[in-house]
């Protein structure tokens, strides 16, 4: 049977620490070992990064799919371009491989050019 978790936070990326300890806490009940938790926590920490620098949520949703493997979305509430200058050496497309590189199923939903949505699993 599939467990969902389910969490909001304020659009600000001082609250990634407390994604990236909720998202350890859920690896560590399926037994992952340390270096998976930490490939998770750091693919977390990008997708947040990603949903967030050069645009405005209203808000940032992380669900959690808890089956034989976890699967993690990252979402940007009502998500809009905006200029960012905490952002301007942000580099999207090394957060991007990094997350391809640490998790499987990835996938990036941009719609004209604001990215919504960031999903993987491990």
């Amino acid at each position: 049977m599939t467990e969902y978790v389910k969490m909001q936070f304020p659009a600000d990326t001082e609250y990634i620490s407390a994604i990236r300890l909720a998202v350890s806490g859920v690896a560590g009940k399926k037994d992952y070992n340390v270096d998976e938790i930490e490939d998770l926590k750091s693919c977390v920490s990008e997708a947040c990064l990603l949903v967030l620098c050069g645009q405005e949520c209203s808000g940032l949703s992380v669900d959690i799919a808890i089956e034989d493997s976890l699967k993690l979305k990252v979402e940007g509430l009502d998500a809009k371009p905006l200029a960012c200058e905490e952002c301007e050496d942000f580099n999207e497309e090394i957060s991007k491989l990094m997350i391809e590189a640490l998790s499987e199923n990835v996938e990036f939903k941009e719609v004209d050019g604001i990215l919504y949505t960031v999903s993987f699993e491990k």
